[in-house]
């Protein structure tokens, strides 16, 4: 009963940050494969304003190019959340107390990030499959997770396919680390398809990974 309680007190948050990036980006998400049954709260976009962003947020506003050609710009920190990330530049960043998500209309590609604690040392597997049952998706319906190392600390990921972003069929990935034994940190990305059906290999991928590499986790903060 209590894995349990903890497991719905995990899905309950992760739905919440899904939510966020839904109403974010404007979307309407496919029929999913095997909804869960934990409805997706969604954030109005008056939630969005800057009123919700912490007051404790701290950024710097150097900016850089990474060796993929992604330009990046402040760094932002979110000690709530447990970590810190570099912007993308010309992508909109929305930042609450419960995660940060950035999106670009123009690209046609959005990206998530955010944290969580993890009192019981949850196994990663666990903690991804509580993260994409949240908005409905499976790794049976998808592929299998995978080893992946970032910045030194090692996790799991897992490829999407067939999500719809932007009114689009999309492609992406989803990731869930674990910096230390009671904190994980989460995060996804998609890009719209688009005709040549390559946007995820050659856009997304890339400036997910960049921003993935620009992360430095930190402690939980109350």
């Amino acid at each position: 009963m209590t894995k349990h309680i903890q497991l719905y007190g995990i899905r309950f948050s992760l739905v919440f940050v899904w939510g966020v990036l839904l109403t974010a980006c404007q979307t309407t998400t496919s029929t999913p494969p095997k909804m869960v049954e934990t409805p997706i709260v969604a954030l109005t976009p008056a939630q969005l304003t800057p009123s919700v962003i912490p007051t404790n947020l701290q950024a710097s506003t150097e900016s850089t190019t990474t060796l993929s050609g992604v330009l990046l710009d402040e760094t932002k920190s979110v000690p709530e959340r447990g970590f810190s990330f570099k912007t993308v530049r010309d992508f909109k960043t929305s930042t609450t107390p419960l995660g940060v998500v950035m999106s670009s209309k123009e690209e046609k590609i959005i990206l998530s990030l955010t944290g969580t604690s993890n009192p019981k040392g949850l196994p990663l597997d666990v903690m991804l499959t509580v993260y994409l049952n949240s908005f409905g998706i499976t790794q049976t319906a998808n592929s299998k997770a995978y080893s992946i190392t970032v910045n030194g600390v090692e996790g799991l990921a897992i490829d999407i396919h067939d999500f719809k972003v932007f009114g689009e069929i999309a492609t992406g990935q989803a990731v869930a680390l674990a910096p230390n034994k009671s904190q994980v940190f989460v995060a996804n990305a998609f890009a719209a398809d688009g005709i040549a059906k390559d946007r995820w290999e050659t856009k997304g991928k890339v400036i997910f990974e960049a921003v993935l590499d620009s992360v430095v986790f930190s402690e939980l903060s109350p």
